[in-house]
């Protein structure tokens, strides 16, 4: 009976071993199109919501890189090796966006915005050459975009204004000159290609290439219109916590936001001057708000600084200025701006062949 019983176990052992092996063989043989979705799935983008409404989602609703990305990306590389241009770039971009997937797109675009930051010094200093500064001047006194073309006589500053718009550009009237400013208003026209982390970070800095917040040193803006570009800022930065590049440039927005907020510019401060004292109408966007936008960070920082003013009478001193820098220490902090790998990405982003 033992002999028999002995016997049973390792028959049945024996089948749980085969019909394990049986699974491991299968399973190893899972085809690559399942394992991709499954990684897929894994590095989806935080606060995404369900496809179909979003740009970026009705293409690749897996969130999966599609099967000619590598292609194009390669040959996008290729491009940047030569030292291409910016609208040289876009150029590739207009021809290959119906092929690419949301998540290659963003690579293409991310790239892109790395040569269109050296590519305003590039186009600066041209610029300054041949008299193009003084006859920009005696045409236009305010911000050029392409629409202004039909303005321009002259051959062949046409021609170098229409690459520079080409390239994605506005030109930004500041201190008598014109300079190169990316045009994120332009790249709105991928909107339906891109992934939805991506048209959140576009329509962030497109408040801000539309109409700067600050000229020669002065507000452009309500202070009402700026504590909602501070909070459009920090919608993006609690969605999107991931450690790029996206994050450091809304982050380094935010913060010039938060301290024009607090502060002011020097031609257009929240004090007066001549007593120190804060301005009624900059006390009056604050409670603002604190009244439409109770439970943001933003809120909380704002709030932390008028507890300080009432204990000076809403008079700027020394004291003061010393406990604005702890706001801007917390704010840092709320959003993680101060790590290591954030600080580096515009160092690791200016190497282009970066997988990203």
């Amino acid at each position: 009976m033992n002999i028999k019983s002995t016997g049973l176990k390792i028959i049945i052992a024996s089948i749980l071993i085969l019909t394990m092996l049986v699974i491991l063989i299968f399973s190893g043989c899972k085809p690559e199109q399942e394992v991709d979705n499954n990684e897929a799935g894994i590095e989806e983008e935080p606060g995404e919501e369900e496809p179909g409404d979003e740009p970026g989602t009705e293409e690749e609703p897996d969130g999966e890189t599609g099967t000619g990305d590598e292609d194009i990306i390669n040959a996008f590389n290729e491009l940047l090796d030569q030292g291409t241009r910016s609208y040289q770039l876009i150029s590739f971009i207009d021809e290959n966006m119906a092929e690419i997937s949301s998540e290659g797109f963003d690579i293409l675009l991310e790239k892109l915005e790395m040569v269109q930051e050296e590519d305003i010094q590039y186009y600066t200093d041209l610029l300054s050459e041949d008299d193009w500064q003084n006859k920009l001047n005696a045409i236009f006194h305010r911000d050029i975009g392409s629409e202004d073309l039909i303005d321009i006589d002259d051959i062949q500053l046409k021609e170098l204004m229409t690459e520079i718009f080409q390239g994605g550009f506005k030109l930004v009237a500041l201190e008598g000159s014109f300079y190169p400013y990316i045009d994120y208003e332009f790249i709105k026209k991928y909107s339906e290609y891109l992934s939805p982390m991506y048209f959140d970070y576009i329509n962030v800095m497109a408040l801000e290439s539309n109409k700067v917040f600050s000229r020669d040193a002065a507000l452009t803006i309500s202070w009402d219109e700026l504590a909602l570009r501070l909070i459009n800022s920090e919608e993006f930065l609690l969605n999107y916590p991931d450690e790029t590049i996206r994050k450091r440039s809304v982050g380094d927005l935010y913060m010039r936001y938060l301290k024009s907020y607090i502060i002011g510019q020097d031609n257009t401060l929240t004090y007066s001057y001549e007593n120190n004292t804060m301005y009624p109408e900059v006390l009056d966007s604050y409670d603002k708000l604190f009244s439409e936008y109770p439970d943001y960070v933003t809120t909380d920082l704002i709030r932390s600084y008028q507890e300080i003013l009432a204990g000076t009478d809403n008079t700027i001193n020394e004291s003061v200025f010393e406990e604005i820098n702890g706001i801007y220490r917390e704010a840092v902090l709320s959003f993680e701006l101060d790590s290591p790998l954030l600080l580096l990405e515009g160092i690791r982003n200016t190497y282009y062949q970066t997988i990203l």
